[in-house]
This record gives C-alpha cells, sequence and structure tokens, in this order.
C-alpha cells in the first residue's frame, strides 16, 4: 500500500530524531517542504527503465536540488533517502541514495 503524507511526516520525524548530529536535524528541519508524491524514473546502464514513487521532502535550496525518499528503496539499492533535481523526472544517479537520511545530506556536504 502507497504511503500517505501523514505515515511519510512520521517517518520523517523518526529519522530526525534518531540522528547523531542534532545540529543537522535542525537544519534540515528548517529546508522541510510540503511533500508530495511523484513517479521518477531511473535510467541505469544495463537494466530497463523503471519507475518508482518518490516524495521529495527536503527542498536544499542549492542547484535545484531536493532529498527524497523512495518507496520501497531505489534501484538495485534499495536505499530509500537519495538526491534528485525537483525539475527532473529522473532520479539521479545510483551514487546519490543512501541508506539513512542522515548519510544523505552529509554525503552532499550543503550542511558543512
Amino acid at each position: 500500500m502507497p504511503m500517505d503524507f501523514s505515515r511519510v511526516e512520521l517517518m520523517l520525524e523518526r529519522e530526525l530524531a534518531k540522528m547523531a548530529n542534532g545540529d543537522l536535524a535542525r537544519r534540515l528541519r528548517g529546508v522541510l517542504m510540503t511533500s508530495t508524491a511523484r513517479i521518477r524514473n531511473h535510467k541505469v546502464p544495463g537494466c530497463p527503465d523503471a519507475e518508482y514513487r518518490a516524495w521529495d521532502v527536503f527542498d536544499i535550496g542549492v542547484r535545484d536540488v531536493v532529498i527524497g525518499f523512495a518507496e520501497g528503496g531505489y534501484a538495485k539499492s534499495g536505499y530509500p533517502w537519495g538526491l534528485s533535481f525537483r525539475t527532473s523526472e529522473e532520479s539521479g544517479p545510483s551514487d546519490c541514495w543512501y541508506r539513512s537520511l542522515e548519510e544523505c545530506a552529509i554525503d552532499f556536504c550543503y550542511f558543512d
């Protein structure tokens, strides 16, 4: 069953609460956006194109980048947290998807 906005909000609060870096969690709360689900697609060499349901949840405000959450995980990695462009239907490369929200935000380096 697809997630609705209230379930996404609860999941986000759990992710933010378990972050070791409290300052990072505070900064992410400052860029939290009203999320809506959208269909994104991924194009991986050697794999058929696929569509999946994702939520853009944090508007980083730099270079059109958002942090998103993919229901069921992204492609073969299965990682749920990733960087995408707000104005694109594509999901971005597979190395931009992470196991945790904290790992995703730290790797993006915007919050350094």
